[in-house]
């Protein structure tokens, strides 16, 4: 807990309730005058909800003019730092600071002005109670010490977070001679300290959006820096880094298959825990390998190694199959499911489990082995991964390929995009991205099976020069790594490219490196030679866990499951 309440209000609408006076109620208008034309407002938590008094001139064809404040719209883009309540009056939320623009308006006539929401607060924890002034006072000495300055475990520099994300878990390496922390957030528009004595620092829910709505596609510095608090004349500084946040939410559910809990969980962003969706309570059948449909409806998964498919909303069985799976693909629409065993490919009907094409749905690939398959999102062609060496668990000299699908169970000859130069070049599980402009894989130098090599990358649906993810795939506090054994990429849904993917790098002071993955998130920006960014913690994953395969379809409408 912390010794300082923020007066947080309740997020409001960016615009007023306005009588609507008609097109005429401003005849000969032609232009706008508001003013202030710019301004800072600086608020110091806790506050009362600041006000901030605009006004307009309007300026009229016989060239009189006059205060129109009253008879116009106002709005903002930006609506978490404060709202206008009343024509002209602007009141702050205290919920985010934030840079503003202001929009007087009548009809297509409009005007606008520059507000910057600048926040300050110092929050101690109340389970530490020497008060932070005798601790990191004005007159202390500042240092750097390779022994005593604190360094930040997580998140990692070049991270970016969504919005709506659940708190992260601020995390820190420090001396036993220090016993004291200054955690601070910083931009021209937040300037918020923490004081305590633990090596990490959970923000409660409004806090955590306080720091991420203030940062709307903006970023920010954290930084620790110590002291004893039998010895508080120096403070040990530690070295800052940037973090950054998107301006929205890629929304979705991740499901994972979770090895302790011998099944496919669900959690979102938002959420710290997740859900088991499948198999039901009462059987522990382990489940493999889940893929889920683009459309979130439809389910396949490795249940006894043979293939069952499930209705997402109901959690409930479609078909329960013979036929042996170590990967599979669910079309788009849910209609059609491609499975790999043993490097072999078929095609099958969801509702039946039967095989489409001739024979068994068995695709022809004469003397080549593939494995991996994923659907593009158009649903006109696979990705696959053609092998030297294919099992389910393993294979050797991986390509990365697509086959047009022609109908009717028919298919086009492979087309390799990105090809192998050995045994030892692994290229390996590839993923559209959801406007089907890139495919995502991995690739390892060595074997795939639990390479400690393995590293995301890009290639364009077309081919070309693959792109490493090198922050994604390598960057960790301080340092870079070649062995976190990054794999199983997943796309989210919508617009903004978010990736997730299994990766056995610690998670800061709580999980260090352990052999066994969780799954992990970057935010892709094509617009970057590396497009990348450093990658986030999932929420909903117990830290304990083993956790493989994530699909990131949209949420869907669930009901009581059956069998």
């Amino acid at each position: 807990m912390m010794r300082i309440a923020l007066a947080v209000l309740v997020a409001v609408t960016g615009c007023i309730d306005h009588v609507d006076l008609g097109s005429d109620s401003l005849p000969g208008l032609v232009a706008i005058d508001v003013s202030p034309a710019e301004q800072t407002l600086a608020i110091a938590l806790p506050s009362s909800p600041q006000l901030v008094a605009y006004s307009a001139v309007g300026h009229f064809y016989d060239g009189a003019t006059r205060d129109i404040t009253a008879q116009l719209v106002w709005t903002t883009d930006n609506p978490a730092p404060g709202s206008f309540t009343v024509p002209g009056t602007y009141t702050s939320s205290n919920a985010a600071g934030g840079h503003v623009v202001i929009r007087a308006a009548h009809d297509a006539i409009a005007a606008t002005a520059a507000l910057t929401v600048a926040i300050s607060a110092t929050l101690v924890d109340d389970s530490f109670p020497p008060p932070s002034s005798d601790l990191f006072g004005s007159d202390a000495q500042v240092v750097t010490d390779i022994m005593k300055s604190p360094s930040i475990a997580y998140p990692v520099d070049a991270t970016m977070f969504p919005q709506q994300l659940a708190p992260a878990l601020f995390q820190y390496v420090h001396s036993t001679m220090t016993d004291a922390y200054r955690l601070s957030f910083g931009s021209d528009v937040l300037a918020l300290t923490i004081i305590t004595g633990a090596d990490r620092w959970r923000p409660d829910p409004d806090v955590w959006a306080l720091i991420e709505r203030s940062h709307l596609g903006a970023t920010a510095t954290f930084e620790v820096d110590a002291t004893s608090s039998t010895a508080p004349a120096t403070i040990y500084a530690g070295a800052p880094i940037t973090i950054a946040f998107a301006p929205d939410s890629p929304g979705g559910a991740v499901y994972f298959g979770a090895k302790m809990k011998q099944g496919v969980l669900r959690g979102t962003l938002g959420s710290s825990t997740a859900t088991k969706v499948y198999p039901p309570p009462g059987d522990s059948t382990p489940t493999d390998d889940e893929v889920v449909s683009l459309d979130g409806q439809t389910m396949a998964v490795a249940y006894m190694d043979h293939l069952r498919t499930i209705d997402l909303a109901t959690s409930s069985v479609i078909a329960a199959t013979n036929v042996p799976m170590g990967w599979a693909a669910v079309s788009p629409d849910g209609t059609l499911v491609v499975v790999a065993n043993m490097g072999m490919l078929s095609l099958h009907d969801t509702i039946t489990g039967q095989g489409i094409g001739s024979p068994d749905g068995h695709i022809d690939l004469p003397g080549q082995m593939a494995t991996h398959p994923d659907w593009s999102p158009d649903g006109r062609q696979i990705a696959v991964t053609l092998g030297n060496s294919v099992s389910n668990d393993d294979l050797k000299g991986g390509s990365i390929a697509s086959l047009a699908y022609l109908g009717a169970g028919a298919w086009g000859p492979p087309q390799v995009l990105v090809t192998s130069t050995g045994d030892n070049d692994n290229n390996y599980f590839p993923k559209w991205s959801p406007d089907g402009g890139y495919l995502a894989y991995v690739h390892a130098n060595g074997p795939a099976k639990d390479a400690p090599t393995a590293e995301l990358r890009l290639v364009a649906a077309g081919g070309g020069a693959p792109i490493v993810l090198q922050r994604a795939s390598h960057q960790l506090a301080l340092t870079t790594s070649p062995i976190l054994a990054d794999t199983m990429p997943a796309w989210a849904p919508g617009p903004r490219p978010w990736l997730a993917f299994a990766s056995t790098r610690p998670y800061g002071v709580v999980r260090p490196m352990t052999g066994s993955s969780q799954i992990w998130i970057t935010a892709i920006d094509f617009a970057q030679g590396d497009p990348s960014s450093s990658a986030f913690w999932m929420p909903a994953q117990d830290i304990s866990g083993t956790n493989t395969t994530p699909s990131w379809p949209p949420i869907v409408t669930t009901t009581a499951a059956t069998q």
